[in-house]
């Protein structure tokens, strides 16, 4: 069974090995769906614009795809909204140091206003999401 840091590390090599381009040059956002020790569905941040975020959107303007809807739309693909709630949700976020140093470093990652909504909505229980610099945040949602 791996550990919270364990899931993390995973998915902050996932995203470091991301090319670089356009989308993903300043900061990138990877999270995962836990189930009983494994994973039921990853998801990325990306500028394509969904329907399931349309519904979760924070504000008018944010309608690109956010990781953790991402992957809470794609672990409806293979277990239920009652399984959901008994998930874990990990969030990593790797961003440039500056604009003028383009090193990559953990950043927070902190779901925001209309992700927490969805986490609410599904009643995701145990939420894990790198603070900037380094070291993990643990929310349990009321």
């Amino acid at each position: 069974m791996r550990s919270h840091q364990e899931w993390i590390d995973l998915l902050l090599k996932m995203i470091r090995d991301l090319p670089r381009n356009d989308h993903h040059h300043r900061s990138r956002h990877a999270s995962v769906i836990v189930l009983r020790g494994q994973a039921v569905g990853f998801g990325f941040n990306s500028l394509k614009t969904h329907p399931f975020q349309e519904r979760f959107k924070k504000n008018p303007h944010a309608i690109f795809l956010h990781s953790e809807i991402d992957a809470i739309k794609n672990s409806l693909k293979s277990i239920s909204v009652r399984d959901l709630g008994r998930s874990t949700l990990y969030i990593a976020r790797i961003k440039q140091v500056s604009s003028t140093d383009h090193r990559l470093v953990q950043g927070m990652s902190c779901p925001c206003e209309g992700c927490a909504r969805a986490i609410a909505e599904f009643d995701i229980k145990r939420v894990i999401y790198t603070l900037d610099g380094a070291g993990l945040s643990c929310d349990t949602p009321a």
